[in-house]
């Protein structure tokens, strides 16, 4: 029961809470890169020109389905940090940590190997459109050296999140984030080459690593780097991950699979033009789930310490839906001057109707932003992730048979089946508060 005060009231306090400042923390972390690529994008496009800069976010793509292959241990090392500390047992989570670092560099060796072996025996009649064999194989190699750079990283990034030190992991991301974009830019504007830009990404990436590694293992008083195999561990770590994993799955089809498609079907400079106004159509969500995602280490630790946490829920998923709401009707109302301060007014006359569709797919699926990580906090990750599964599944289906007739509307279609299938969440988070006997009012 949230009680007599103002719900307004309510949320506002939520600024000054520590869930409040987390959330913040957050929205600079995950805010960091996206920001900092609007403001690069149209110094990439001259440099690198539409068709180099498609073939990166080709590379992207790729690195998008790295959620299929850290088996969920980014998410099952929050969730089991977050309890450890919860119960004060310093030990159990340091431990979490390595044996979640052992789960992911096999799981992510493996998906980089089978990402080379995918380019070898497809590349030449799948990605045709994005270039020649000798051109789309290299960018395949470093999508492969990113996903296994990147999964490593959140295993890190997950235990600061259990920690529920949020401001940590944020300082390192944006420094890293504006660090490697900055380094990208002068590699673009020096050379002109994209294999000099991503050789600068790439080393970002692993410094970036190095540095969380560093600060996770101050925090949990030990080396968090070295790799750690108990079977009894590994069992219960992976009981929870893998519906992390499943649902991981679900947002790598619904993040990356519209961009392959896109990329494969009618080329690059098509996906250039859809990755733009993906850029700044997914903000409208990206944003409130950054700092939405403070819910699930902090409701896992309220049930874990016996405190309410129905509240906190509440709370948190009306502030994100207000927040989602109105960087929505920005964006909408102003898109065509956007596209054309941003890139030119050419581009903005051929894509506002796309990004404004987009904008809307990215406003539903945002309603789904607080039940998710509520489902959990709450120990029910099952339900998430059968939410996210069906919901990729629907948005492939949806771009499948549209995107031949409607081109990047098809896409951005896939986008929106996507957000409409997700808000199931709601459901299965008032069921769970239910079983729980909280009774939520307003």
């Amino acid at each position: 029961m949230l009680g007599s005060e103002p719900i307004i009231a309510q949320i506002a306090r939520l600024f000054t809470s520590r869930a409040g400042r987390n959330g913040l923390w957050a929205v600079a972390e995950y805010g960091a890169y996206p920001l900092f690529m609007l403001a690069a994008t149209p110094f990439f496009l001259k440099w690198l020109g539409v068709q180099q800069y498609g073939r990166w976010m080709f590379v992207l793509v790729f690195t998008g389905f790295g959620g299929m292959t850290g088996l969920g241990m980014g998410t099952a090392a929050t969730k089991e940090v977050s309890a450890a500390l919860g119960r004060n047992d310093k030990s159990h989570a340091l431990t979490t940590v390595r044996t979640c670092l052992t789960l992911t560099i096999v799981s992510s060796l493996a998906f980089s190997l089978l990402v080379l072996v995918i380019g070898l025996v497809f590349g030449e009649s799948w990605f045709a459109k994005i270039g020649a064999w000798y051109e789309v194989w290299p960018l395949l190699i470093f999508a492969a050296i990113l996903v296994f750079l990147e999964q490593i990283d959140q295993v890190f990034a997950g235990a600061l999140r259990g920690a529920e030190r949020f401001d940590l992991s944020a300082r390192i991301e944006a420094m890293a984030k504006l660090v490697g974009v900055v380094a990208a830019l002068g590699a673009a504007f020096a050379s002109g080459s994209l294999w000099h830009v991503l050789a600068a990404v790439v080393a970002v990436t692993l410094l970036r690593m190095v540095a969380k590694a560093k600060v996770t293992s101050d925090l949990l008083s030990g080396p968090t780097y070295i790799p750690t195999w108990s079977t009894q561990g590994a069992r219960q770590i992976f009981a929870f991950g893998k519906w992390a994993w499943l649902q991981g799955i679900g947002s790598s089809l619904f993040s990356t699979v519209d961009r392959l498609m896109v990329g494969s079907f009618l080329g690059a400079s098509s996906l250039s033009h859809y990755s733009i106004c993906i850029q700044l159509a997914q903000q409208v969500q990206t944003l409130p789930a950054a700092g939405a995602q403070v819910l699930f280490p902090a409701v896992s630790n309220r049930i874990t310490a016996g405190k309410d946490f129905a509240g906190l829920i509440v709370r948190g998923s009306l502030l994100q839906i207000m927040i989602c709401a109105g960087l929505g009707l920005a964006l909408s109302i102003l898109a065509h001057p956007l596209l054309s301060r941003w890139i030119n007014s050419d581009f903005a006359n051929q894509n506002t109707a796309l990004l404004q569709f987009l904008t809307l797919a990215y406003f539903i699926l945002g309603l789904n932003i607080g039940p998710h990580f509520a489902l959990f906090g709450l120990g029910k990750s099952n339900l998430a992730a059968s939410v996210g599964i069906a919901s990729g599944l629907v948005s492939i289906i949806v771009m499948a048979v549209t995107l031949g007739p409607l081109g990047l509307f098809g896409a951005s279609l896939g986008r929106l089946a996507y957000g409409v299938v997700a808000l199931a969440d709601f459901y299965f988070v008032w069921s769970a508060l239910k079983q729980h006997g909280r009774r939520v009012t307003l």
